[in-house]
């Protein structure tokens, strides 16, 4: 059996900000094995001052770094809250990753699924992208929560045997398919969120149909998906395919749970 193998890098991104300004290898990053609210209290201080030295930054860079100590000084009690919520699908198509993780639980995580998608197939070269480029819709975007998103969805229909409703199936292009840099995106949401993908695109497979209009669609509004482009007829996110009559929800990201 071929051994599929993914090396991983990632990067933190803050805001607009890297913390490490180039994705480095698991091994290479500091603090890995504390807790993710840890590594970002004990470094925000030291990077805002690098990078905001500015007097308007002052006192972003001071409510900044009071947020991260509060998640250190009361975790115990942000930790049960947390707990005793539910998991909502914005935290599931980030990665499903919450501060208490470790970085290096993290990037398991996504190495994890980066791997599955390899041995589906669904991770290629630009050459193999070139010689089926003419079935996609050739929007390359490095947003991973569409695939995320995607998943998400592809899982809910199937376990609710709905046969009326799909997503399109997407390929992640990579200058080397062995090897994936990942930014994670942390500080302005709830939870971190693994972004979006550097040196490799995602690009979806193009549905013939049109915009299916505002609904009702109860599938997709139960598994919290808007249709954020329903009120635009051109722009719908859910089309109805010529050749099928099948649904497809063809817009994924973050945004639109």
């Amino acid at each position: 059996m071929k051994k599929h193998v993914i090396v991983l890098s990632i990067a933190l991104l803050f805001g607009y900000v890297y913390w490490f300004s180039n994705p480095m290898e698991e091994q290479q990053v500091a603090g890995g094995e504390q807790p993710l609210y840890k590594i970002i209290a004990n470094t925000v201080a030291e990077g805002y001052k690098r990078i905001y030295k500015e007097e308007k930054y002052k006192k972003k860079y001071a409510t900044l770094v009071s947020i991260y100590r509060d998640y250190e000084d009361n975790w115990d009690t942000y930790k049960k809250k947390l707990d005793g919520e539910k998991h909502w699908a914005k935290q599931l198509i980030g990665g499903n990753f919450n501060y208490a993780m470790t970085l290096d639980e993290i990037k398991q995580i996504i190495k994890d699924k980066f791997v599955a998608m390899k041995r589906k197939g669904l991770i290629i070269s630009k050459d193999e992208y070139e010689k089926i480029k003419s079935s996609y819709i050739n929007r390359p975007s490095t947003n991973l929560t569409r695939i995320w998103g995607a998943d998400w969805l592809k899982t809910g229909i199937e376990l609710h045997k709905n046969k009326d409703y799909d997503v399109p199936g997407y390929k992640i292009v990579s200058c080397n398919p062995n090897s994936i840099n990942v930014i994670l995106f942390i500080g302005n949401a709830r939870f971190p969120i693994a972004a979006r993908l550097k040196e490799a695109f995602i690009d979806f497979v193009k549905i013939i149909g049109p915009p299916a209009g505002s609904g009702p669609h109860p599938l997709p509004r139960k598994l919290g998906y808007v249709d954020l482009g329903a009120s635009l007829a051109k722009a719908a996110n859910i089309r109805k395919e010529t050749s099928t009559g099948k649904y497809y929800i063809v817009d994924t990201e973050m945004k639109s749970f």
